[in-house]
């Protein structure tokens, strides 16, 4: 069984702690001093049908450790390329492998691509040059993988405060020859996730590492709902664990934004179960991580995403990668979320 490190009983008991008392925020956009052109990930995100190839020595993301000896990322060169019709890119990187859990229980483990900066602009592109890459993770895993990126849309559908996504097909190349037979002349679906400086400039904000004492309190009412709709209870506030947090001048408090959806009931992987001390026994089971004092402010948010439930499921049903089983799957567990609110007329 998964198991966590975040003390579930002593985050219920900080329930009342200053994040509920946050301010209703008014944002003003604020301008950057230049504009950026666009990065390497809006232009694969702009890309058909975008097709990647990672080749190089690919033993390293199943046989290192993953960190080097100041217990950093270790990374490795490779060469991605990029091909649409009849555009191609090439390009050189490093790569590391990533993820806390995933590294444990992954095949072929998620990987953190890093280009070169000054390629990068010099080809023309901004400087944002290290994104995450979400792969299959286990052999015939690509359902769950394209479920996971469909996740991160639906928050996208709900909110610009998300990391954007990029469901790409890709192809691994591997060099060494030690792991070629699990790899050899198979493509696979994986997703590229925005980069969180890159994130914080499309937002006019910055990353924001310092003491959380009150948050948005809208866009963390219209988070926990999220969370709860997909299934998802790997996060919480005061450890920071699947947050990242950014800050707008014109905003008084700061905003939190998820990430990792792969233990979400929605998702639903053979592996993901719900940490031992939470009250259920199954991540298909929803349980509301909410500090406030009422849920007026949730149930708002739930009529409004009630009222977009056709838009949410079209996401689902609109994706041409995702088996049919999946899809029905996927669609009839966002629907108890809907009939569950509408016939209770809270969640």
């Amino acid at each position: 069984m998964h198991m966590r490190t975040t003390n579930f009983i002593q985050l219920l008991m900080l329930a009342g702690s200053l994040f509920f008392y946050s301010c209703e925020s008014k944002e003003q956009p604020v301008d950057h001093p230049a504009p950026l052109p666009d990065s390497i990930f809006d232009k694969i995100t702009e890309l058909d049908n975008a097709q990647l190839t990672l080749s190089g020595d690919l033993s390293h993301l199943i046989e290192e450790v993953g960190l080097d000896e100041n217990n950093k990322e270790k990374f490795f060169p490779a060469e991605l390329k990029i091909t649409s019709g009849t555009e191609t890119i090439e390009l050189p990187l490093r790569i590391a492998k990533r993820g806390v859990t995933r590294k444990s229980i992954c095949d072929f483990p998620p990987i953190k691509f890093k280009f070169k900066a000054d390629t990068l602009v010099n080809r023309g592109y901004s400087k944002f040059n290290t994104y995450k890459f979400v792969t299959h993770c286990i052999e015939g895993g690509d359902q769950l993988t394209i479920a996971e990126f469909l996740a991160y849309k639906i928050y996208n559908h709900i909110t610009d405060k998300s990391f954007r996504v990029k469901l790409v097909e890709i192809k691994y190349e591997d060099q060494s020859e030690r792991i070629v037979e699990n790899i050899k002349d198979k493509a696979y679906m994986g997703f590229l996730i925005e980069e969180d400086q890159e994130l914080a400039y499309r937002l006019n904000a910055e990353l924001y590492e310092g003491e959380i004492k009150a948050i948005d309190r809208k866009q963390y009412a219209l988070m926990v709902v999220f969370q709860y709709m997909i299934g998802n209870t790997d996060w919480n506030l005061t450890g920071g664990h699947n947050i990242k947090w950014i800050k707008q001048s014109a905003v008084p408090s700061p905003t939190p934004l998820p990430y990792d959806f792969d233990f979400s009931g929605l998702v639903n992987a053979p592996h993901a179960a719900p940490h031992p001390q939470m009250p259920i026994k199954s991540v298909r089971e929803r349980f509301l991580q909410w500090r406030g004092k009422t849920k007026d402010e949730l149930n708002e948010i739930a009529a409004q995403l009630s009222q977009d439930k056709d838009e949410i499921l079209n996401i689902v049903a609109n994706e041409p990668h995702l088996s049919d089983v999946k899809k029905e799957e996927i669609t009839e567990y966002l629907n108890e979320f809907f009939i569950q609110f509408l016939e209770k007329g809270s969640i």
